[in-house]
């Protein structure tokens, strides 16, 4: 629904490949070493392991010695245990060592943590040979953004209010070294169709619980079925309005109004990406359920719709000469009457920024 846009993302995203680079080379390095391992003995191995975490050493020593009950905390003793005779024999060494070569030349590398959005999905099939599954398992695997890298990024991101639905507050908040509430990350492009993308900077949405867990799930979104918000936005494709539909109390009572999601597109390939083409989950307003979720919101758009009716003890204009003398201007004046910001850079700031804004629009009041 929003596009994010950040005026130091080039910054950004290099600094977040300085550190995920740093800690997929320990994993490669390491990797090389437990291939040399079948015929250099144990030599430097044990010095290799100890520079990951407990959790990722486990995991790729038991991947390459699976026929060895380790411990679910690998010590140094049970790496000098270990004798190449264990190694799995079912592992293609020459496909592995060919990735392997492949993501230790750094413009590879940047070019998969760092490709835009549209590059992304051809570099994923480009990896799709050799030993992938054990790579993208051990390597390429999200389990390398742990919570101080995540909470670097969205920090560094900055975005108050999910992209996806502009009505969940996803701020970052952290109190000193406790890291306290950070945004999902999710992943565009599936891990499961898509795994190489993984630790793909362009991959990885800010989100709220509710559009990442809830509503997409592991759904496939692709581009051409589905808005990336790093690509674009609903801008004025896609407007939100209201519908008068009974006569209960006051005119305005949200019991009377249906809020609806009008399709002003001009061109298919957008409309099949904002509002789908027949699929149960294709375009964004279907797979996260926006029309349904923003009918939960009939309250506040009754109270909009009571500022902008002149025959409203709350209309907007009746207080035009008090604003003319604090000599405010025609943001201001809305930013303060309706409790949120008018232009669309500007929507990521405060949830339900798009709605209140197109509803405003839509009654002409400030025309």
């Amino acid at each position: 629904m929003i596009k994010i846009e950040h005026p130091q993302i080039d910054r950004i995203k290099e600094e977040y490949y300085e550190k995920i680079s740093h800690k997929i080379n320990l994993r490669l390095r390491f990797i090389r070493r437990v291939i040399e391992f079948q015929n250099a003995g144990v030599n430097n191995l044990v010095d290799e392991v100890n520079k990951l975490n407990t959790s990722a050493k486990g995991k790729i020593l038991k991947r390459f010695f699976s026929s060895v009950r380790l411990p679910k905390s690998v010590s140094n003793e049970d790496i000098r245990l270990l004798s190449s005779d264990q190694f799995d024999q079912n592992i293609n060494l020459v496909g592995l060592q060919s990735l392997l070569t492949r993501l230790e030349d750094e413009n590879v590398l940047k070019n998969l943590i760092l490709s835009d959005p549209v590059e992304l999905t051809n570099i994923n099939s480009s990896f799709n040979n050799g030993e992938r599954h054990l790579m993208t398992e051990v390597v390429v695997n999200y389990s390398l953004i742990d919570s101080t890298l995540s909470y670097w990024l969205t920090s560094e991101l900055d975005i108050a209010v999910c992209p996806y639905c502009n009505r969940n507050f996803i701020n970052t908040i952290k109190n000193g070294s406790e890291s306290i509430i950070r945004p999902d990350l999710d992943h565009f492009f599936s891990q499961r169709d898509y795994p190489w993308l993984a630790l793909s900077f362009y991959n990885l949405i800010p989100s709220c619980k509710v559009c990442n867990s809830t509503c997409k799930g592991d759904e496939n979104t692709r581009l051409d079925t589905h808005v990336h918000p790093y690509v674009e936005g609903f801008g004025d494709h896609a407007k939100f309005n209201f519908e008068l539909q009974g006569l209960e109390g006051k005119k305005y009572d949200p019991k009377n109004l249906k809020i609806t999601l009008d399709d002003r597109t001009h061109d298919n390939v957008s409309k099949i990406r904002i509002f789908g083409n027949g699929g149960v989950k294709e375009g964004n307003v279907r797979l996260f359920k926006l029309r349904e979720i923003y009918n939960e919101h009939t309250d506040i758009v009754s109270e909009i719709l009571e500022k902008c009716d002149e025959n409203s003890d709350y209309y907007i204009k009746s207080i035009e000469p008090f604003l003319q003398k604090l000599q405010t201007n025609k943001k201001e004046v809305y930013r303060y009457y309706f409790g949120n910001y008018y232009e669309e850079k500007d929507f990521k700031k405060r949830p339900l920024a798009k709605l209140t804004r197109d509803i405003v629009d839509e009654t002409g009041v400030l025309d």
